[in-house]
């Protein structure tokens, strides 16, 4: 996708136009913070937030991170995030959504859980975790970790857990973090 600003000559009124790859997507007024997706018909268009805003809501342990909430249906992750990039069925009932820096996982057509990547920007409430944050930083605010396949919080707001790398000098960095209702 790309983000286009132009502006009427005649009113001066200020216009972002989202272009993707496979064509004209929509347009929206500036500072609106919404585009106007339309797939072809003008009757059935679908509000969202630009990709670069989405990227930087807030991660919400036992909640929902990327913009969407955990238990929500797969229409409203397509509303939001339209096509995903990738669909891996992992078994019957489970099923993982893929885009750039985000990923959800389905189970029965509703959100159980969420995961952010590198290029994530979002940050937690509570102490402001995000990627790249310390490993020390995360155990600041959450307390000592639990390894269960990744790191879990094992203290009140519960539900979100992180990767960490491998230490660089000494220091762990967070690269992935899991949002999941608990």
């Amino acid at each position: 996708m790309v983000n286009i600003s132009t502006a009427s000559r005649t009113t001066g009124q200020r216009w972002n136009w989202l272009i993707s790859l496979s064509g004209y997507a929509g347009r929206c007024r500036s500072g609106r913070g919404a585009w106007r997706i339309c797939n072809g018909k003008s009757d059935r268009c679908a509000m969202i937030a630009t990709g670069k805003d989405l990227l930087k809501k807030p991660i919400l342990p036992n909640k929902g991170a990327a913009g969407v909430k955990i238990g929500a249906g797969a229409q409203v992750v397509k509303d939001v995030w339209g096509k995903p990039l990738e669909i891996e069925q992992i078994r019957p009932d489970f099923v993982r959504w893929s885009y750039e820096s985000v990923w959800f996982w389905f189970r029965a057509g509703r959100v159980e859980q969420v995961a952010v990547y590198a290029g994530y920007e979002g940050r937690t409430r509570e102490g402001g975790i995000g990627i790249g944050s310390a490993r020390e930083e995360v155990e600041g605010v959450y307390g000592a970790l639990e390894w269960d396949g990744c790191w879990l919080i094992n203290q009140p707001p519960f539900g979100i857990a992180f990767d960490f790398d491998r230490p660089q000098s000494g220091l762990q960095r967070v690269t992935g973090i899991y949002v999941f209702r608990e």
